[in-house]
């Protein structure tokens, strides 16, 4: 392989060290083509991360019967008129947040008072978005 006899053996480890890189890029580059081939050019360097998904940001709101129990006893603490300002103040969270709650949940805002809602109702989060 190394016809002079005067290189050193740290030289010819070096060199093959050198040789031995240069193959792995070389791999990686035809690699890479390759799959630009099968993808018809299309790049995706790297799977994007999945998007959280959100939910509510009170933890007693995470679940159907928790969101509907916190909000029927707020009903029953405050005095009527019943709005859903009052409500959500009540709760520490704006009007837009409960709308999104109750959108999450599949309520419509005609369904109003909590007091009509069934807390044993099978009802899963799904993002409003």
């Amino acid at each position: 392989m190394f016809p002079d006899d005067d290189v050193s053996a740290a030289a010819r480890e070096k060199l093959l060290m050198h040789v031995i890189d240069a193959q792995a890029e070389t791999v990686r580059f035809l690699s890479r083509h390759i799959h630009l081939l099968e993808t018809n050019g299309h790049v995706q360097d790297e799977p994007r991360p999945r998007k959280r998904a959100y939910g509510p940001g009170d933890p007693r709101w995470r679940t159907w019967r928790g969101f509907c129990m916190s909000c029927q006893k707020i009903e029953h603490e405050l005095e009527p008129p019943l709005t859903k300002v009052a409500v959500a103040t009540a709760a520490g969270c704006s009007e837009k947040t409960l709308a999104r709650t109750m959108k999450g949940y599949g309520l419509q805002p005609e369904q109003w008072p909590p007091s009509t809602w069934d807390p044993n109702e099978d009802r899963e989060w799904h993002s409003p978005n």
